[in-house]
């Protein structure tokens, strides 16, 4: 075959090509900006999560609340969840979160503080006990795409470290706002203390989550995203 030949169908196998997708963008709030969400598990209602961010000088501040209702045969449990991390830039400043959780089989209410020393690092403090934290860690709200491939992070209620590793498997439609729209899914595994739970996050064309699913004992809950601004 002659090389004019040859480079035409070259040509031609890459036109009809699809065209892969790159890992959306890492997004950055600004004050203003809103998420909002529902819960769902097998179907039913569960929940609301909401993620609201504002100026502080030049800071910005995120407050995340969440109501989370979950039942399975006779087991009943709700969590109501407020955090508040200060940001300057891509750094950390400061975190608080409280968590009460109220069950069938147990009722718990839990804080952490997370402030910064004067050494730099970050100083992570419960009601039983407090230890430090690398600089850079973030707490893992999985807000932008950036979450997934930071590290080190930690979980909300207890600031130990977590470890999460992602891997994008493209661009699919998902119902997000109310419409259609193509958003990327990167199944994730989130390991702390030898125990794996993998979580499915999907992003939209500029980084922001549009949807999330992750296991509990009580059932797989989705979360969809319902407003954005």
């Amino acid at each position: 075959m002659n090389f004019i030949k040859k480079t035409l169908l070259l040509s031609l196998a890459i036109s009809l090509s699809p065209i892969a997708e790159a890992a959306t963008p890492s997004w950055t709030p600004k004050a203003g900006s809103q998420l909002s969400f529902i819960s769902r598990s097998n179907g039913k209602p569960t929940g609301t999560l909401v993620f609201d961010f504002t100026q502080s000088g030049d800071r910005i501040v995120e407050r995340r609340v969440e109501h989370l209702e979950l039942s399975r045969m006779l087991l009943k449990a709700a969590m109501d969840q407020t955090l508040e991390s200060t940001w300057r830039g891509q750094t950390l400043e400061s975190f608080t979160s409280s968590t009460i959780v109220k069950s069938t089989v147990k009722d718990s209410n839990e804080s952490l503080k997370v402030t910064r020393l004067a050494n730099g690092k970050l100083s992570a403090t419960t009601q039983d006990s407090s230890h430090e934290l690398d600089a850079e860690a973030w707490p893992l709200t999985l807000t932008s795409r950036s979450f997934v491939s930071h590290s080190p992070v930690f979980d909300l209620t207890k600031g130990k470290i977590i470890t999460v590793n992602g891997v994008s498997k493209g661009f699919e439609p998902i119902t997000a706002d109310g419409v259609t729209q193509n958003c990327e899914r990167v199944e994730t595994k989130a390991t702390q203390d030898k125990t794996s739970t993998d979580v499915v996050l999907w992003y939209d064309s500029i980084g922001r989550l549009c949807a999330m699913r992750y296991p509990t004992v009580m059932g797989t809950v989705d979360y969809i995203r319902t407003s954005v601004k």
